[in-house]
């Protein structure tokens, strides 16, 4: 697992996701904690937005 110090900014966004998608996996996360849905399509990104 990773530590907590890690800095995952640089990271490309796909490597981002499944690190925090195993992270709220592996710690079976839940409320208050919400890994919020994600896509890559600007036409979807952009009906969720108005």
């Amino acid at each position: 697992m990773m530590a907590l110090t890690t800095d995952t900014t640089g990271w490309p966004y796909r490597r981002h996701r499944a690190t925090l998608e195993s992270v709220f996996a592996a710690r079976q996360m839940s409320a208050p904690w919400a890994l919020c849905s994600s896509i890559t399509q600007e036409e979807t990104a952009r009906e969720w937005l108005t």
